[in-house]
């Protein structure tokens, strides 16, 4: 974000104080900003290592109001930052204020970002480990996976006291719920927020594997670890989803492709058993669905969830017919019961059947079917090409 900003505060002449981060660090900071942005307004710095309740601060506060600067940006480590904002902002002159953790760090080259494709897949914190274990281990691993344990059961104490208080409400009216499984809510099944806890764990063991993963396909061939495709979600919505590249990029040499008269699968979405366009690496990760393993991102990220329907190409979903739809009602997953069920065997007809009947019939005790299913169907790799 920190780029989109400077750029907008230099277009509207805006000035920047930088507080925070260790002796110097601001500054050098400050410098990296200004080569980026020549017209960036910044009209002070300063170390972050000061009495933040006592005349240090008193002091900083006058100094940042007599630099008349508009934005001050605060990077003195959460909660201090935030708790300090909340209690000096009434005396603050600055318009907006905001508090940006180790920020500087990165901006001054003091500590290295990320890779741009790790980045980019929302694993940054993969690398902040890395880095700093001893420090971020304890935020990460713990701390998270902590956070959204208390947010699973805060929401489902709610969600109980809702229900209660409509059996009330439905009992004094004579009135009860449909039991039509189509009335159930998305994701009846395991709850999304355990989901998500499972899912980040499993990424942080995972990430020494996704690396010597991204390593080796990108020694193969040329082109990115990653292959990204446009996929339609619960109710319509798009999202990018993610997969290791399995296939030559078109520009390598040893690409060829296919004739489509000769699809092993008939419908929309078109299956060839000996497609030329893979690779000896992706061979063995499309047998094994490695390849999937980065839609684990997608999962923590909320697009999609464990168990649910594939999540479908928007051709596929301009085919449909009416009831069809219906397959767009759950979030996609990761696996489903098309998976354990033949996959690409499976005709594009039979693949919306098996979806169809999973979102109208969904429950824990389908999901633990499921899930215990996916494993030898993964190991055998039928219909997995």
């Amino acid at each position: 974000m920190l780029p989109l900003l400077c750029e907008a505060a230099a277009e509207k002449g805006l000035s920047v104080f930088l507080l925070g981060a260790n002796h110097g660090v601001a500054f050098k900071a400050g410098i990296e900003l200004k080569k980026q942005f020549p017209s960036l307004k910044i009209v002070g710095v300063h170390h972050g290592y000061f009495d933040q309740s006592g005349e240090q601060s008193d002091a900083l506060i006058s100094k940042i109001n007599r630099a008349g600067a508009d934005i001050l940006l605060l990077g003195t480590g959460s909660p201090n930052q935030e708790a300090w904002l909340e209690h000096h902002k009434a005396k603050l002159n600055v318009s907006t204020a905001l508090a940006v953790g180790g920020l500087f760090d990165f901006f001054s080259g003091n500590i290295a970002r990320a890779p741009r494709v790790l980045r980019e897949l929302g694993m940054e914190w993969v690398w902040r480990i890395l880095q700093e274990p001893s420090v971020k281990w304890k935020r990460y691993v713990v701390g998270n996976p902590q956070f959204l344990c208390r947010l699973y059961f805060a929401r489902n104490k709610s969600a109980i006291q809702s229900d209660t208080k409509q059996q009330a409400v439905d009992t004094k009216n004579n009135t009860s719920n449909s039991d039509d499984p189509r009335d159930k809510p998305v994701g009846s099944g395991i709850p999304q927020l355990f989901q998500q806890l499972v899912v980040i764990v499993s990424l942080l063991i995972l990430s020494p594997f996704f690396a010597l993963m991204i390593m080796a396909i990108k020694l193969e061939s040329r082109g990115p670890a990653f292959f990204t495709q446009t996929r339609v979600g619960v109710n319509g919505q798009r999202f990018k989803l993610y997969k290791f590249r399995s296939m030559y990029m078109p520009d390598d040499p040893r690409f060829v492709q296919p004739d489509a008269s000769t699809s092993d699968r008939d419908g929309v979405c078109q299956k060839f058993f000996n497609d030329p366009r893979i690779t000896p690496i992706g061979r063995f990760i499309r047998r094994f669905s490695i390849d999937e393993l980065p839609q684990l991102i997608n999962v923590a990220k909320g697009e999609m969830v464990l168990i649910g329907p594939r999540p479908t190409l928007p051709q596929e979903v301009n085919a449909y017919e009416l009831g069809m739809y219906r397959r767009l009602d759950s979030k996609p997953g990761l696996t489903g019961l098309w998976q354990v069920s033949g996959r690409a065997n499976t005709t594009f007809d039979e693949q919306i059947a098996l979806d169809v009947s999973y979102v109208d019939h969904r429950s824990l005790g389908l999901d633990v079917k499921i899930m215990l299913a996916t494993v030898p169907a993964v190991l055998k790799g039928e219909g997995a090409y």
